[in-house]
């Protein structure tokens, strides 16, 4: 008789398109397939915690929970001081084009010499 423990998943996709995880353990022959398998229980390939499986585990072939999730953190943050220096930026940029476009129309608007004679 085996050991009751939690099933360590793996995707297979056969031939047909059908996807199934499959227990990777020694003696286990379970399988089940993957749009049936939200809610149960599988261990991490990263940390070998148990957690249930969700919509966004059940899409890697190798399923961890939300804990060992490696997405994009802070990028409002990012976003928020990319914004602000493009912003500072285009400041300096504004002020110096009109710095130099001053003085370019003050040169044109001043009377040459040879207008007087």
């Amino acid at each position: 008789m085996t050991k009751k423990h939690v099933h360590k998943l793996k995707r297979h996709i056969y031939k047909n398109g059908e996807a199934i995880y499959f227990c990777i353990k020694d003696d286990c022959s379970f399988k089940i397939n993957v749009n049936l398998s939200l809610g149960k229980t599988a261990e991490c390939w990263r940390c070998n915690q148990p957690f249930s499986m969700t919509v966004q585990s059940k899409r890697h072939d190798k399923p961890h929970c939300e804990g060992c999730v490696k997405g994009k953190k802070n990028s409002s943050t990012k976003s928020k001081e990319i914004t602000s220096n493009v912003s500072s930026t285009s400041e300096s940029n504004i002020s110096n084009l009109r710095a130099r476009l001053s003085r370019i129309t003050s040169v044109l608007s001043e009377p040459d010499d040879t207008d007087m004679l």
